[in-house]
């Protein structure tokens, strides 16, 4: 199958305590398709500012979380690429925990199918 990467390229910087909030990322229809994965490419280290994702079911989602939750996270460092697919459906829920120490630099694209 045909992909490209999304031309909407985006630069986040996250300085001491700055952090992304819970949530999914949507997929979003494009002149060449809809996109289907994030993908981010890390600029820096940081102390903190890990990307957290948790194991959860569409329950879970309508608001009702259980007491323990499972996550899972991805610390920040220069030259790391983290993938995951997005969408609705198949998409995990996540956030980037706060920055402790450093900036956090990252690029973000999607891929196109």
């Amino acid at each position: 199958p045909q992909f490209s990467c999304n031309g909407n390229i985006r630069l986040y910087k996250y300085t001491k305590s700055m952090s992304f909030g819970r949530h999914i990322d949507e997929s979003n229809a494009t002149m060449r398709g809809d996109t289907q994965v994030t993908i981010l490419i890390y600029l820096s280290t940081c102390q903190g500012g890990a990307t957290r994702f948790y194991h959860n079911d569409k329950q879970q989602r309508k608001g009702r979380r259980r007491v323990q939750e499972q996550s899972f996270a991805f610390a920040p460092q220069a030259g790391s690429i983290l993938w995951h697919v997005h969408g609705d459906q198949l998409c995990l829920e996540h956030e980037a925990d706060p920055v402790t120490d450093g900036i956090k630099y990252v690029l973000r694209t999607d891929l196109i199918f």
